[in-house]
């Protein structure tokens, strides 16, 4: 079985605060994707923040991330997923 982790064409993405672990995002690419894969998209699938890092700014800093990520991978669009 192969893990989240171990699986080709996602990425974790950790955002830190103060030294500490404040949340993270799991973007898929390509046939990660939940949804039907057209080419041209990238997942947003998970984004957490702890509850200790709320109100912050750091989901807005991860969702930037993977806005900027989305345009390097030349996708036309950003979408979020896993809201089964």
């Amino acid at each position: 079985m192969v893990t989240q982790l171990e699986q080709s064409n996602c990425a974790f993405y950790f955002i830190m605060k103060d030294g500490n672990t404040a949340g993270y995002m799991k973007l898929n690419f390509a046939e990660a994707q939940t949804e039907t894969y057209d080419g041209e998209s990238v997942e947003i699938e998970k984004l957490y923040i702890l509850p200790a890092f709320k109100r912050q700014g750091l989901g807005r800093k991860l969702l930037e991330f993977a806005e900027e990520t989305a345009k390097q991978d030349h996708a036309e669009y950003l979408w979020l997923g896993g809201l089964e």
